[in-house]
């Protein structure tokens, strides 16, 4: 979970719950994102004191791999 545009972020809980701290008031965009899903944003507009609830449901993407041979020289 991050704040587009900021430094500010945090990792989900394992019931997918989270809390952002420290943001600034007014309006911000905040994403959602996880390997193997297509991230998503929420417009969001925090009020002096108050919390905001943003509520996630990401689509499950496919995910590019790149995949490489290593192979050890012998010297």
């Amino acid at each position: 979970m991050t704040v587009v545009g900021t430094p500010i972020g945090a990792l989900t809980r394992e019931d997918g719950a989270f809390t952002l701290t420290r943001v600034p008031d007014g309006s911000h965009r905040v994403q959602a994102s996880m390997v193997g899903y297509a991230p998503q944003q929420q417009a969001v507009t925090v009020a002096s004191g108050a919390s905001v609830t943003a509520d996630f449901a990401l689509q499950a993407q496919a995910v590019a791999r790149r995949d490489r041979l290593h192979r050890l020289r012998q010297g």
